[in-house]
């Protein structure tokens, strides 16, 4: 959950026109869905930010340091990726207390990754990669500067499409089929999301999903951009930054006032949990995790001065980086919301925030480089 991301919402949500987004059709996109997610395809529009998912075990090769495989364990809790120079990481924790660990060299440096159900789309900042089944491939070009508020990548965890924007318009990878989609548009200014076979964009007319099959473009609304989308539920910051879900449904219960936000919301895949990670006067962030149904926040025992919830790992935990004290170095975390726990995933990243400065040189799933201080 970098500061870049954060930062570039809050202010693109204060820039905004004071219209309305259209929920109706962002909920009538995501119940197609979940409807066509039943049957025998995915198609149509669906809604999700690249920080939510399922972590899929995708069998990196590499080096096992361990015997057991977190791809055929039966038991597998959590699996957490992260990225140094040019290896690729992986851990995985297990109920019996078990844990283990693998590690790949991709040849190229990673300054930034997404994950998807099928594999990986990696930049050093001038190329774009996939990695899918142990195969590294050429997709495309980092078109201007690196990092920026434009450029970010953006993958969908429980499913195959990554996408990226380009001087011409968004960009979609299909990592099933090695499938590269453009969509010649003018005046995108971002790309929010991408789920299902729908990628959302941030446009000079709003929010708009575009249908990656068919191409077709349905405008959702020209308000503020939602924090997060899934599966046809939105967060939405109002004019008095508190952030709320509209009910989808004649049963649900739709709160406002979950937080008061200028930080990044994330769904949990089911839609059941929402993940709220806010920066605070001391340079660090809180998280907080709401069931947005009824308003009630889950603490999470981090331990921690500043944590982060950067990604889902599954349906009901949150993968959190954690600065347990001023002077500690980063460490990954596994939290379970429903009990609630948190696991240490990763002890020592090897360096913490003072290390850092302008930048740290571990590397997270969120599509962009990690910034622990604010930055121009």
């Amino acid at each position: 959950m970098s500061e870049t991301l954060t930062r570039v919402l809050h202010e693109r949500a204060d820039g905004a026109r004071l219209g309305s987004i259209d929920v109706d059709a962002i909920t009538r996109a995501g119940a197609r869905t979940v409807r066509r997610r039943h049957g025998t395809a995915v198609t149509g529009l669906a809604s999700a930010l690249a920080v939510v998912g399922t972590i899929g075990a995708l069998g990196l090769g590499g080096t096992d340091r361990h015997e057991r495989d977190a791809a055929t364990s039966p038991t597998a809790v959590a699996t957490v990726t992260w990225a140094s120079g040019t290896y690729l990481h992986t851990e995985w924790l297990e109920r019996d207390g078990w844990s283990g660990s693998s590690s790949v060299d991709l040849g190229h440096q990673v300054s930034a990754y997404v994950r998807t159900a099928r594999g990986y789309v990696l930049t050093d900042g001038q190329q774009i990669w996939s990695y899918v089944d142990g195969h590294l491939s050429h997709v495309g070009t980092v078109e201007g500067f690196f990092p920026s508020s434009t450029f970010q990548l953006v993958g969908d965890t429980d499913g195959t499409l990554a996408a990226w924007l380009s001087e011409r318009g968004p960009v979609v990878l299909d990592l099933a089929t090695g499938e590269v989609h453009e969509f010649p548009m003018r005046g995108v200014a971002s790309v929010l999301a991408v789920d299902g076979r729908a990628v959302y964009v941030n446009d000079s007319q709003g929010v708009s999903a575009i249908d990656v099959d068919s191409g077709s473009v349905t405008p959702l609304g020209s308000g503020s951009p939602p924090l997060a989308f899934e599966d046809g539920r939105v967060a939405v910051r109002s004019s008095n930054g508190n952030l709320f879900v509209p009910a989808t449904g004649p049963g649900d219960r739709a709160p406002t006032g979950l937080e008061h936000s200028n930080g990044v919301a994330t769904f949990s895949p089911d839609a059941r949990w929402l993940a709220v990670t806010v920066p605070t006067s001391d340079d660090g962030h809180r998280v907080k995790v709401f069931d947005p149904d009824h308003g009630t926040p889950v603490m999470l025992p981090t331990g921690s001065v500043s944590a982060e919830g950067y990604e889902w790992v599954d349906d009901d935990t949150l993968a959190v980086l954690s600065l347990e004290t001023p002077s500690s170095h980063y460490r990954l975390l596994a939290c379970t919301v429903s009990e609630p726990s948190c696991a240490v995933a990763v002890p020592d990243l090897g360096e913490g925030r003072d290390d850092g400065g302008n930048g740290v040189r571990f590397v997270l799933p969120i599509g962009e480089p990690y910034f622990p201080y604010p930055h121009g």
